[in-house]
């Protein structure tokens, strides 16, 4: 008798994680800085809000911006 394959497991999710960050060949935690026009857009959008975009603008600033990553082909 021939041995039946292993049941299908579905990797766990740090593999995952690891699997979908080599896919995209960059680091998983990689962040490019926010451009001088989405800078430019969030000062516009603080004046326009009196001050109350700055939240955001901070955050975003700080969190940076991902890279792209094109989406794949189901004919691949």
């Amino acid at each position: 008798m021939s041995a039946s394959p292993p049941p299908y497991s579905r990797p766990n999710l740090a593999e995952r994680y690891v699997q979908r960050a080599e896919r995209k060949h960059a680091s998983p935690d990689a962040r490019y800085p926010l451009t001088a026009g989405q800078h430019i857009l969030h000062l516009l959008l603080t004046v326009f809000t009196a001050g109350l975009w700055v939240p955001v603008w901070i955050i975003r600033a700080w969190r940076g911006n991902r890279p792209y990553v094109p989406p794949e082909t189901a004919g691949r």
